[in-house]
């Protein structure tokens, strides 16, 4: 049985994946540094919630078991105890042949609905391994400007910030960023980060050693 994530960290259907997907990894940050076995377990639902949500794929078959299992929860009603048939009247055997047929209809369209959603979901994953178009100059909101340079998969930055200058390298996977960064004081880090769908903002954590997790937001 799937967990209910929507109804667990507060969020919304309605809204899309990556805003979802954002909001979870704003909880995590929130409970990443705490000790507890409440924040521990916490963490654990958050990350399995998150790779639910990372790609179109992982969350449009989250949301099929979902709606799957809520179909299992709460079956239609139906009347425990229908009239007896007596003598000749077939209407028992109509009534049967009928709600045999209904139900061989609602197990096709439900396939098809189901395969109809998969493979929306496969195109729409298809198209989100292509790599996002990152190049360009951003911004932080501390004053740090960046120069990125996109050779497909491929991702190479400068920046400057204070006359530190700050160097990295890394992979861009359909929208999913991962980075190696290095300064020129000797520092560094890793950074996950997520690109925006309308390649406007790149978001996610920068891991830094002995120091820990701390968000990374850059705009243009």
């Amino acid at each position: 049985m799937v967990a209910d994530y929507f109804e667990l960290f507060g969020l919304s259907r309605t809204a899309s994946r990556q805003t979802n997907y954002d909001k979870l990894q704003r909880e995590l940050l929130k409970v990443n540094n705490l000790h507890s076995q409440k924040a521990i377990v916490k963490q654990g639902q958050l990350k399995e919630a998150l790779a639910h949500f990372q790609s179109e794929r992982s969350y449009q078959d989250y949301l099929a078991e979902l709606d799957i299992q809520q179909i299992k929860i709460d079956p239609p009603k139906t009347d425990p105890s229908p009239p007896p048939t007596t003598g000749d009247d077939d209407t028992g055997g109509l009534v049967g042949e009928v709600g045999s047929l209904l139900l061989k209809w609602g197990l096709a369209a439900g396939k098809a609905y189901f395969d109809s959603r998969r493979e929306r979901a496969e195109e729409e994953q298809r198209l989100a391994t292509l790599p996002a178009s990152i190049a360009g100059q951003w911004g932080m909101r501390d004053g740090t400007i960046f120069q990125i340079q996109q050779d497909g998969s491929h991702v190479y930055l400068r920046g400057n910030f204070m006359g530190v200058m700050i160097e990295g390298q890394g992979m861009l996977q359909g929208r999913n960023l991962a980075l190696q960064l290095r300064n020129s004081m000797g520092g560094g880090g890793t950074a996950q980060l997520t690109v925006a769908a309308n390649n406007k903002r790149i978001s996610g954590t920068l891991s830094v050693p002995y120091q820990g997790d701390f968000p990374l937001e850059m705009y243009r």
